[in-house]
Order: C-alpha cells, then sequence, then structure tokens
C-alpha cells in the first residue's frame, strides 16, 4: 500500500480472495498495473479529502480510483472500436440497434 510504504495489504486482506500469505503478511497475488494506474486518484482524494469536509475518505478514493482506471479505459476502448468501424466503412443498420 502506498500510503504505509510497502506491498503489504494486511490491513485490507479481509477485503479480496485475490492474496498470497508469507512469513507471516499478505500480499496481493495479481499484476500490479492496474493499482498503479489508480494511484494518482487515491493521492488526489487524501488532498480533497484534507481541504474538503469528506468523512468518508476510503469510499472517495475507491470511487476516484474506479472512475479514472478501469471506466475510463472501457470507455476509450468503445471511442476507439467506433471509430475503426467507421474507417473500416462497416455500418449498423438500424434494426441490429432495436434488439
Amino acid at each position: 500500500m502506498p500510503e504505509q510504504h510497502s506491498v503489504r495489504i494486511d490491513r485490507y486482506e479481509w477485503n479480496t480472495g485475490d492474496k498470497a500469505f508469507c512469513q507471516g503478511h499478505y500480499y496481493s497475488d495479481k499484476a500490479p498495473g492496474l493499482s498503479l494506474a489508480a494511484q494518482p486518484a487515491i493521492s488526489a482524494a487524501e488532498m480533497m479529502a484534507r481541504v474538503l469536509p469528506v468523512s468518508r475518505v476510503l469510499a472517495l478514493q475507491l470511487y476516484l480510483a474506479v472512475a479514472l482506471t478501469s471506466s475510463l479505459g472501457i470507455a476509450l476502448a468503445a471511442a476507439v472500436l467506433f471509430l475503426m468501424l467507421l474507417n473500416w466503412n462497416i455500418r449498423l443498420e438500424r434494426r441490429f440497434l432495436l434488439r
């Protein structure tokens, strides 16, 4: 956890099934890419919590992390797919859209 300056997830191990136990500590057994991508959003939420009266900092961190990583990535992928289909001159007929 970046705020703890460690990769141990001891405080949060109850919240996931994707964990490994080694030498008395819990670690995530997933690739770190998405966690690293979410770090700027988590840091931004911490700064916002210091300035604004936010009582649920963890909920704000989770919301911003999901919104700025997974959701944004899926929206960008959908837009790229749409532009690729337009570039390939693939046209959707209206009857396919209504089903």
